[in-house]
């Protein structure tokens, strides 16, 4: 499915009209969802993992992007960004080792910000 698509199909879901969609997420105030997610995991080619915290532990909840997780020219896996959501729409960057999945957080953030500046 192209990336365009899978955009229309997803802000469909939503049940709102796609013009009043695009309409207000150009707005300067908008904060993205799910849809800019699984598009910025396409653009920079690149997986978005998401969790929020159920009982005091991290819980995966989405995963954006798994088509990049293996590196052709590395021929080793990409690190996903990892996203914690707090709920009516707010993400924050996770930084240091998400307990229970051992693994650093978050060092290709920086990488994704210099592919955007």
């Amino acid at each position: 499915m192209t990336v365009l698509l899978t955009l229309i199909v997803v802000v469909m879901c939503s049940q709102e009209d796609f013009s009043t969609y695009t309409a207000r997420m150009s707005a300067v105030s908008a904060w993205g969802g799910e849809p800019e997610l699984l598009m910025l995991s396409h653009a920079i080619r690149y997986p978005i993992w998401v969790y929020m915290v159920n009982d005091g532990e991290f819980k995966s909840i989405a995963q954006y992007g798994d088509e990049y997780r293996y590196n052709e020219q590395t021929k080793q896996l990409n690190d996903p960004i990892r996203v914690l959501f707090h709920g009516a729409g707010h993400y924050e960057g996770l930084h240091g080792t998400l307990p229970g999945h051992g693994k650093t957080v978050v060092p290709h953030l920086r990488q994704l910000i210099n592919m955007l500046s």
